[in-house]
């Protein structure tokens, strides 16, 4: 889906949800990749960054 949902999105996303594997597939998929560039480790290292650019550390 890019600029805006077309008839073929509707169809995949219908055939994805109609799959309990394709679902859990994407899920496992989007937890992984919530856990790398989400996480709490990823933020403290990103806020200690900041605040010593700002001289706070």
């Amino acid at each position: 889906m890019d600029t805006y949902i077309t008839p073929e999105t509707v169809e995949t996303v219908e055939a994805i949800l109609d799959s309990p594997e394709g679902v859990e597939v994407m899920t496992a998929k989007n937890f992984e990749l919530g856990k790398r560039f989400f996480s709490f480790k990823l933020l403290e290292q990103r806020l200690r960054q900041v605040l010593m650019n700002f001289g706070q550390l």
